[in-house]
C-alpha cells in the first residue's frame, strides 16, 4: 500500500481548474491567491517555518525543460510532500506554487485567510488576557463549622473530637481539649496529626474521635462563654475587651462560626474550669465551700477587691490595674512578703514595699501575706510557621513576684497548661478549617473519577497552600511535577492530533492550551480559587467562635455553586497563583494515583487532552535507513533496537539536509522529546529526593533540563558525527568548539558549565532521539528513560548541584553591597560580554566571547566569581 502511495505521489499533479482560473479561492472568507501572488505566498510561508540560524527555510524548484515539469520542494519542517506539476515553461513555477498553496490550505497549514496559521495563533495569544492581573475571589470556610447559635443549642447530642497536645520540649505539657461540633467531620479529619513550632520546641497535635456527647442549653452557654472569654483574653490581652466578652453570649439565628472548645479532665469535661469566667468575689463563699470542704479553716489571701482562698488563687488569671497587665498565677511564695528584698536591674537592693511606692506611688498595706509567682500570658502567634520563621522567646514571659493585694482575679480555677493549650488553639483550628476545605475539594473532584482513588487530604492541602503562608509545606514541588506532566501530555496530544503541524505551530498551540491564563480561567470556572491559601495565618484576625455572632454573620454567606461551603469575605489574587495551584493539583493526582487519574482530573477541569498513548504514529517511509545513518552503532550507543529505524533517521536530520528521500527533519520529534525528557527527569528528581525543599527541587530541575546539559551529553558520546546536515556554518561551529575548547567532555552532563557555547543542534538531537524512541516503543516512558539516562549520567544531585553563575553573582553583590555592570557587543557573528564588579574599591573584570549573549555572559560571570573568591581567601 505504501509503494502504491509512493507511485501515485510521483505522478505530476494536473490541476486544470486552477490553471484555467489562474487562482484559488476560499469560499468562507473570499481570500484569493493567483498565479502572480502564489510564489510570494510560498516564500512568505517558508519564512514563517522554524529555523535555528544554520539554515534559511526556502522553497527549492527542480524544473525539467524537456518535459515542462516543475517539482517544488518545501523545507522539511513543512508537512507538504514535493509538488510536481506540468505547464508552460514561463509559468510552471507559478503553477507549482499555486498548487502548493491549495494543498497547504487543505491540510491546515494555511488559514482560511491564506496566511500561515502560526501568525493567527500568535495573534490569538496576544488577545488572551493578562496573566499577571489580579482577580477578586471568595475566601471559603467549611460548612461543617457554620451554624446559628440558636439552632446549635437545640441539637442536644453532639459529635466530640479529642484534640491532644503534647511536647517533650515543655515539661509536663500534655493536655486534651474537646472539640464539639454539630456533625461528623469525616474519616479524613481524624487522620490529622501535625506539629506546631514554637521558639522553645515543637508541639504535637493529634485528633481522635471521642464519640457523642450530650449537652443541654445551659451547658452550651457556659462552654461558649468560657471559650470566648479565654480566647479573647489570650488574643487581645485587654481587660475591657474581656469584660465585654462576658456580655455578648446571646443566642441568635444568624449564621456564624459555631463550635465549642472545652477543657477536659480524666473522665470528661472539666466543668470547674469551664465556669472559671463566672468567678467573682460576690459568690466567693460558694468557691470556698467547693475548694476547702475538706479543711477545717480556709486559708484566705487578701486581693484588691476582697479575700480569696489560696487554692483558688493558685490556678487563676489576674489583672493588675496599676500597670494594665494580665498574669497567670503559677504559685504562692510563702517565704516572701512585701518586706522581702530583691535586686533592681541597676544592682540596687530594695524591698517590694519601697519599689511599688517609688515606681507606682502605691502604699502596700497587707502584712505577712505571701507574694504570688506569676508570668505574663503567652502571646498568641502563628505557630504553623516553619521553625525558621518562629519568633524568639518573649522576655516578658519570665516569672515575676506580685503582691496579692494589687491583683483582681478574672478567671479561676484555670491551670497554666490549659492557658498554654488555648494559646495554640487559633493555629490548631486554622489548620482544621483548612483540612476540612481540602477534604471537601477532594470529594468534589473524586466524584468524577471512575476509580476509587486514595489521596491524602494533607496532599490536597499542600496543593492549595502558597509559599506566602510560610508553613512547613507549599505547592511549589507539586507544581513543578504537575507543570512537567501537563507539558508532556499536552505535547503528546498535539503531536498525535495535528500530524501536519510543524514545531513552531505545535509550540504555539501548547503555550496557548496550558498557559497561566488558560489554567487560571479553568480553575476559576471550577471555583478552585476560593480554596487557595495565599496569606499566612493571622491570629488577631481569626474568628473566635461565639464572639460577636451578629458581626460574623454579616459576611458569612453560603456559596451557590458549592454545597456546604461558605464565603467569609473577598480577596484579590494574582491569576498566576490560581494557575500554579491548578498545576499543583495535577501533580497531586499524578503522584498519589498515577497518570490515568491525573488525566481524569484534567478532564474534570475542562482541559480536553485525550489519552493518546495507545495511538500509533506511522514511521516515515524510508526504504533504506541504514544508507543514511549507522543504525547498528547508534542502537548499541542507545541500548535500544529500533523496530522502525526511519524514526532514528528523522531524529538525526537537520533542516538544512535537503535530500528528497528523507521526508522530515527532526523538529517535530524534538518538540515531543523535549516534553518527554522534562517529565521523566522531573519525576526522577521528585522521587529520588523526597525531602528536598521546593527551591532545591526547582534548582535541580533547572540544572538538569536545559540545552547546555543536553548538548554536552551529545558531544560526550559523539552524536555530532551522526547528524545529517548541509550547513557549513554548523560544521564549522561544531568542529571549532569540539576540537579547540580545552574543557573535557568526559565529565558530568549537568551543571552550568556543561555544554556552554556548544551548538543548540546537539541538544535538539538528544530531544529528538528521545522522541523517536518514545514513538518507536509505543510511548513506553521506561524504555526512553533507560536509553537516554546513561547519556546524561552522572545526573545532578543536591551535593553536586551548582548555582547558576549569574544568579550566584547577583546574590553575592546583593549580600555584600558590591556594584556590578554588564556590557555587550556583537562582532563577526559572535557575542562578547564584559562583566565588571566593584568590590570595595577593587575592580574585578572579565570578558568572554561565544556564539550567543547568554553563553558569553555565563562564561564571563564565572571568571569574575573565581576572581572574587580568590580575593576572599587572600
Amino acid at each position: 500500500m505504501r509503494g502504491e502511495a509512493l507511485r501515485v505521489a510521483s505522478l505530476p499533479c494536473k490541476s486544470p481548474n486552477i490553471v484555467e482560473n489562474n487562482s484559488y479561492r476560499v469560499e468562507t472568507t473570499g481570500s484569493v491567491v493567483n498565479l502572480n501572488s502564489s510564489v510570494a505566498l510560498i516564500y512568505f510561508y517558508c519564512s514563517r517555518l522554524p529555523s535555528d540560524g544554520y539554515f534559511k527555510p526556502l522553497p527549492r524548484f527542480e524544473i525539467d525543460e524537456d518535459s515542462n515539469t516543475c517539482t517544488l520542494h518545501l523545507p522539511k519542517s513543512s508537512p507538504l510532500q514535493p509538488v510536481k506539476v506540468e505547464g508552460t515553461r514561463n509559468m510552471v513555477r507559478q503553477i507549482a506554487c499555486l498548487e502548493a498553496c491549495k494543498e497547504l490550505h487543505q491540510i491546515g497549514a494555511l488559514s482560511d485567510h491564506l496566511i500561515p496559521v502560526i501568525d493567527e495563533a500568535t495573534e490569538d495569544d496576544n488577545n488572551g488576557g493578562d496573566e499577571t492581573c489580579k482577580v477578586e475571589e471568595d475566601y471559603y470556610f467549611p460548612g461543617e463549622l457554620v451554624s446559628s447559635w440558636s439552632s446549635f443549642c437545640s441539637v442536644g447530642l453532639y459529635h466530640c473530637y479529642k484534640v491532644s497536645m503534647s511536647s517533650v520540649d515543655f515539661e509536663n505539657f500534655k493536655i486534651d481539649i474537646f472539640l464539639v461540633v454539630k456533625c461528623d467531620l469525616g474519616s479524613d479529619f481524624i487522620s490529622n496529626s501535625f506539629n506546631l513550632e514554637t521558639s522553645s520546641g515543637s508541639i504535637l497535635v493529634q485528633v481522635d474521635y471521642f464519640g457523642f456527647i450530650h449537652l443541654d442549653r445551659d451547658q452550651v452557654f457556659r462552654a461558649r462563654r468560657f471559650q470566648v472569654s479565654v480566647l479573647s483574653l489570650l488574643i487581645h490581652q485587654d481587660y475591657d475587651k474581656f469584660l465585654r466578652s462576658l456580655r455578648i453570649c446571646t443566642e441568635d439565628g444568624s449564621e456564624a462560626v459555631v463550635y465549642l472548645l472545652i477543657p477536659s479532665i480524666i473522665g470528661g469535661v472539666d466543668w470547674a474550669c469551664v465556669d472559671s469566667p463566672a468567678f467573682s468575689i460576690e459568690n466567693r463563699m460558694q468557691h470556698l465551700e467547693h475548694c476547702c470542704s475538706k479543711k477545717i479553716v480556709a486559708q484566705l489571701i487578701q486581693i484588691k477587691n476582697g479575700c480569696i482562698c489560696r487554692c483558688m488563687l493558685h490556678h487563676s488569671v489576674v489583672y493588675t490595674p496599676h500597670n494594665g497587665h494580665i498574669y497567670c498565677v503559677t504559685g504562692i511564695l510563702d517565704v516572701m512578703d512585701i518586706n522581702s528584698s530583691f535586686k533592681l536591674r541597676n544592682g540596687e537592693i530594695t524591698t517590694y514595699r519601697k519599689y511599688f511606692l517609688t515606681r507606682y506611688g502605691l502604699r502596700l498595706k497587707a502584712k505577712g501575706g505571701p507574694l504570688l509567682a506569676a508570668r505574663r500570658l503567652n502571646t498568641v502567634q502563628n505557630f504553623l510557621l516553619r521553625r525558621f520563621f518562629c519568633k524568639q522567646r518573649v522576655s516578658g514571659h519570665k516569672v515575676v513576684e506580685l503582691p496579692a493585694e494589687l491583683c483582681v482575679v478574672l478567671m479561676s480555677p484555670i491551670s497554666v497548661n490549659t492557658l498554654r493549650a488555648f494559646t495554640f488553639i487559633p493555629s490548631v483550628m486554622h489548620r482544621f478549617q483548612c483540612m476540612l476545605l481540602a477534604a471537601r475539594l477532594k470529594s468534589i473532584q473524586l466524584e468524577h473519577c471512575k476509580e476509587n482513588t486514595v489521596i491524602s487530604p494533607l496532599k490536597m492541602l499542600e496543593a492549595i497552600t502558597t509559599r506566602k503562608c510560610r508553613e512547613e509545606f507549599s505547592l511549589e514541588s507539586l507544581e513543578t511535577v504537575g507543570d512537567s506532566f501537563l507539558k508532556y501530555v499536552a505535547s503528546r496530544y498535539l503531536f498525535k492530533t495535528y500530524k501536519h503541524y510543524h514545531q513552531g505551530l505545535l509550540t504555539a498551540r501548547r503555550e496557548k492550551m496550558i498557559s497561566n491564563y488558560a489554567l487560571c480561567r479553568l480553575g476559576r470556572a471550577k471555583n478552585l480559587s476560593g480554596f487557595i491559601r495565599t496569606e499566612e495565618h493571622e491570629p488577631k484576625q481569626w474568628i473566635i467562635p461565639g464572639e460577636n455572632s451578629d458581626c460574623t454573620g454579616a459576611y458569612m454567606n453560603s456559596t451557590m455553586a458549592l454545597p456546604n461551603i461558605y464565603s467569609i469575605g473577598r480577596r484579590f489574587m494574582k491569576s498566576k497563583v490560581i494557575a500554579d495551584s491548578v498545576e499543583a493539583l495535577i501533580g497531586t493526582y499524578l503522584i498519589a494515583a498515577g497518570e490515568l487519574q491525573a488525566l481524569f482530573f484534567l478532564k474534570w477541569l475542562g482541559l480536553e487532552i485525550n489519552d493518546c498513548k495507545e495511538t500509533v504514529v506511522e514511521s516515515p517511509v524510508l526504504p533504506r535507513p541504514e544508507f543514511y545513518v549507522n543504525v547498528k552503532d547508534l542502537q548499541l550507543l542507545l541500548n535500544y533496537k529500533f523496530r522502525h529505524p526511519s524514526f532514528l533517521v528523522e531524529a538525526l536530520t537537520h533542516g538544512s539536509y535537503q535530500v528528497s528521500d528523507i521526508p522530515r527533519c527532526y523538529q517535530r520529534l524534538e518538540f515531543l522529546g523535549d516534553a518527554v525528557l522534562d517529565y521523566l527527569i522531573t519525576l526522577h528528581l521528585f522521587r529520588s529526593y523526597p525531602g528536598a525543599t521546593p527551591g532545591l527541587l526547582t534548582d535541580l530541575r533547572s540544572a538538569s533540563v536545559n540545552n547546555d546539559c543536553y548538548a554536552h551529553a551529545a558531544a560526550k558520546v559523539g552524536l555530532n558525527k551522526h547528524i545529517l546536515h548541509a550547513s557549513p556554518e554548523l560544521h564549522r561551529h561544531m568542529t571549532f568548539y569540539l576540537n579547540n575548547i580545552t574543557r573535557s567532555f568526559s565529565g558530568s552532563s549537568c551543571g552550568w558549565e556543561a555544554g556552554v557555547a556548544l551548538p543548540k543542534v546537539l541538544a535538539d538531537v538528544i530531544e529528538s532521539i528521545a522522541g523517536a524512541i518514545y514513538l518507536d516503543s509505543e510511548c513506553n516512558e521506561e524504555v526512553v528513560w533507560n536509553s537516554i539516562r546513561p547519556l546524561l549520567e552522572p545526573l545532578v544531585n543536591p551535593d553536586t548541584m551548582e548555582i547558576h553563575p549569574v544568579r550566584e553573582l547577583e546574590e553575592l553583590c546583593s549580600r555584600k553591597s558590591y556594584t556590578k555592570s554588564f556590557s555587550k557587543e556583537f562582532k563577526g557573528g559572535l557575542a562578547s560580554v564584559t562583566v565588571e564588579v566593584d568590590a570595595d574599591g577593587r575592580v574585578h573584570q572579565a570578558t568572554s566571547t561565544a556564539k550567543n549573549k547568554k553563553d558569553a555572559k555565563k562564561l564571563a560571570t564565572k571568571e569574575v566569581l573565581v576572581s572574587l573568591k580568590q580575593k576572599s581567601h587572600t
